[in-house]
């Protein structure tokens, strides 16, 4: 069932039967406890080009946190927080309005992705992430794909993901 994910399942075990022998590689990743975008190719140059650091790609995540965001730590994290010691940095972060007096919802541009980089950002400044979803790279969004539903996309979005205006 590709909307039930087991423990351990990766993205190749929800695929649909007509992928298997596509030898498809992940461009970029989303770790077990994220949700979102996830492009899929079986073109090496291709995943290459939108995942390498210098194609400077923007890739655009809400993160939702169970506690107030304090947006003195928007600095923090425009100008670089080092943790492990990488310097863990973001584009943009915009705070999300609303009516929870409990929890925040926080929009954070990436042009990298160090490991579990917005998590661990999250941490520094004292928040642990309840949710993390990517909903856009470039200027390609998700929409309302549903989890573990794919998109074959055409060629128009395919330049959209390498467009990266995506503010």
């Amino acid at each position: 069932n590709r909307d039930v994910f087991h423990p351990g399942a990766t993205i190749f075990d929800i695929l649909p039967k007509e992928y298997a022998n596509e030898k498809l590689m992940s461009c970029g990743r989303l770790d077990k406890d994220s949700q979102g975008m996830l492009i899929l190719t079986n073109d090496g140059d291709f995943s290459n080009s939108l995942t390498h650091p210098r194609s400077d790609i923007t890739k655009i995540y809400i993160v939702t946190l169970r506690a107030r965001f304090d947006p003195k730590n928007i600095p923090l994290m425009l100008n670089g927080i080092v943790d492990d010691g990488e310097t863990l940095i973001v584009e943009k972060v915009r705070l999300i309005e609303t009516n929870d007096p409990n929890s925040s919802s926080v929009e954070v541009h990436l042009n990298q992705g160090k490991k579990r980089e917005i998590r661990r950002m999250f941490a520094a400044c004292g928040y642990l992430v309840h949710r993390l979803k990517r909903v856009q790279i470039g200027k390609l969004k998700l929409k309302n794909l549903k989890p573990g539903h794919i998109k074959v996309l055409d060629e128009l979005e395919i330049c959209k993901l390498f467009s990266n205006n995506a503010l």
